[in-house]
C-alpha cells in the first residue's frame, strides 16, 4: 500500500501531477493500493483520482485528514462530519482573533464571515474548520485552545499558517488502519509519503515513512527515508525503489 499526500508531495508547486509519477503509478496500481490522503475533500481530490485512474472501486482515497474515507467512487467507508454544538464552541472562540475562517463540507469551502444563518447552514455536514492567518498567531490559536474544543476536535495543520480542525478521532492513521482492515493487507506493507504536520502521524505508523525533500523539518525527523522534492518527482522516485 502507498499513501501519499497531495499538497507539496505528489502535486509540484503548480498544482499538477508529472508525466513521470503518473506512468509510475500506472505501473504499480493493478498490484498496489495508491491511497490519497489530504486534507481536501473528495471532491477536490476527484480530478486527480481521475487523471491516475484510481476513480474505481477496489482503490481507496482518505478525505478530510481521515474524516471521511470512501473508494474512488465516493462510496463512504467511514463519515464523521462534525457536530453542530463544537462548530459553534469554535467559531466563538475564532470570531475576535485575527485569522480568516472557513467551513468545509463535502462540496466546498465557505468563508464564515459571508454565511448569513449558521443555524441553517449547519444542517448540511460540515467536516472541517480552518483557519489561516500569521504563523504565531496559529500557533497561539492552537496552545490556547479551550479543552472543551480540544476534547472534540482533532487539530493539526498542513501548512504553518494554518490549522485545520476535524472531528475527534478522524485521523489518516486510523484512517489507514480501517483499509488495511478491509484489503487484508498487513501494516508491514505500508509505504507512506508526506511533507505537513499532519503527515507525521502515518509517516511514524507506516513500515516506511518518507518525507518529501521540501517537508518541514518535523516532517523530516519522523521519516525513515527522504526522496526528492515535489517539484523533482519524489513519489515517482520512491515507487521506482520500492516498489519496482
Amino acid at each position: 500500500m502507498l499513501v501519499t499526500d497531495i499538497d507539496g508531495t505528489l502535486l509540484d508547486s503548480k498544482g499538477e501531477i508529472s508525466d513521470y509519477t503518473k506512468e509510475m503509478i500506472d505501473l504499480i496500481k493493478d498490484d498496489v493500493k495508491v491511497i490519497l490522503a489530504s486534507a481536501r475533500g473528495y471532491y477536490s481530490l476527484k480530478p486527480y483520482l481521475t487523471r491516475l485512474g484510481l476513480d474505481t472501486k477496489d482503490q481507496y482515497v482518505i478525505a478530510f485528514n481521515g474524516a471521511r474515507v470512501a473508494n474512488g467512487k465516493d462510496e463512504a467507508i467511514f463519515d464523521a462530519p462534525l457536530d453542530k454544538d463544537i462548530v459553534l464552541k469554535a467559531l466563538e472562540y475564532l470570531k475576535d482573533k485575527e485569522v480568516r475562517t472557513y467551513l468545509y463540507d463535502d462540496s466546498g469551502r465557505y468563508d464564515i464571515k459571508k454565511i448569513e444563518d449558521i443555524d441553517n447552514f449547519m444542517k448540511r455536514k460540515v467536516y472541517k474548520i480552518v483557519s489561516e492567518g500569521d504563523e504565531k498567531m496559529i500557533e497561539e490559536l492552537k496552545d490556547e485552545m479551550p479543552n472543551d474544543l480540544k476534547d472534540g476536535l482533532e487539530v493539526t495543520s498542513s501548512l504553518l499558517n494554518r490549522f485545520e480542525a476535524v472531528k475527534k478521532g478522524s485521523t489518516k492513521v486510523e484512517a489507514i488502519k480501517m483499509l488495511l482492515d478491509r484489503t487484508y493487507i498487513a501494516r508491514t506493507q505500508v509505504v507512506a509519503c508526506g511533507d505537513g504536520d499532519n503527515d507525521i502521524g502515518m509517516i511514524e505508523y507506516a513500515a516506511l515513512g518518507v518525507a518529501m525533500g521540501n517537508a518541514q523539518k518535523s516532517v523530516k525527523e519522523s521519516a525513515d527515508v527522504i526522496t526528492s522534492d515535489n517539484d523533482h518527482d519524489g513519489i515517482g522516485q520512491v515507487i521506482d525503489m520500492f516498489f519496482m
